[in-house]
């Protein structure tokens, strides 16, 4: 899935994480590309605080979010490895949906551009005004 991801990550974006994990895929996707600015929100605070004591947060651009509230307004990409998601932030213009820990497969105002066996990319419809 790592690899996958990589293929749809740009080296700079600035990505919103919601996970149920203890933040291994973030640790992947920044020592892949050290410019991507990733912020992560996991429910569980006990997998939150394992998470917060790698060290590759102290070298990597990786905060661990106490709410989803908190997030950066300047988030343009949304990766989901976690069972829910409640609201979809404004500024979000792509959504990485891994398979495997979500069972949703559309949201309002995006569509889909590219599915494999473990991955759905989503990308909002923009509206031209003519």
């Amino acid at each position: 899935i790592y690899h996958q991801l990589n293929l749809f990550l740009g080296k700079n974006d600035k990505i919103l994480h919601v996970a149920n994990n203890y933040g291994q895929l973030d640790f992947l996707l920044t020592m892949q590309q050290a410019n991507r600015n990733i912020e992560t929100y996991i429910a569980d605070s006990e997998k939150r605080a394992v998470a917060l004591t790698n060290y590759i947060v102290k070298n990597r651009k990786i905060v661990y979010l106490e709410s989803l509230a908190k997030a950066s307004d300047n988030r343009t990409t949304l990766l989901i490895s976690c069972e829910t998601i409640h609201e979809i932030p404004t500024s979000i213009y792509k959504i990485i949906v891994l398979k495997k820990d979500f069972e949703l497969r559309s949201f309002i105002n995006f569509e889909i551009i590219e599915e494999t066996n473990e991955l759905i990319i989503f990308q909002k419809i923009v509206n031209e005004k003519i």
